[in-house]
């Protein structure tokens, strides 16, 4: 069961909330891939399409501590098209941590292979 949030003006979560959340997050990665690899058309629409889910406000922290923007992010991202034909990603262990109204505050892990930019090599 997922865990209660007790905020004033939050609201709890249930198991749906809990398979709506992963399914968004696994379709998003699974763009990522398909991006990285070069399984899908490269062009401005379909790059906007495949990110319409995330925030222009959004603020990422790798588990290094690096922090990026949605500007930085989509930049990156547009740069690596079709760059690695190998790369994979799996995601495991969504938990919503928080909900306040429509907002989710949630963890994941994420689990790549054949990252070129990782440090090191995996």
């Amino acid at each position: 069961m997922l865990e209660h949030a007790h905020v004033k003006g939050t609201t709890t979560t249930t198991d749906r909330d809990l398979n709506r959340v992963r399914d968004a997050i696994v379709a998003q990665h699974e763009f990522f891939t398909k991006w990285v690899r070069g399984e899908c058309a490269g062009d401005d629409a379909t790059f906007d399409a495949g990110v319409r889910r995330l925030s222009a406000e959004l603020i990422g922290i790798m588990p290094g501590g690096k922090a990026f923007t949605f500007d930085a992010f989509s930049q990156y991202m547009r740069s690596i098209y079709a760059s690695n034909p190998k790369f994979r990603i799996k995601i495991r262990n969504v938990a919503i941590r928080h909900r306040i109204g429509p907002v989710f505050v949630v963890n994941y892990d994420e689990w790549e292979r054949d990252a070129k930019d990782s440090t090191p090599a995996n």
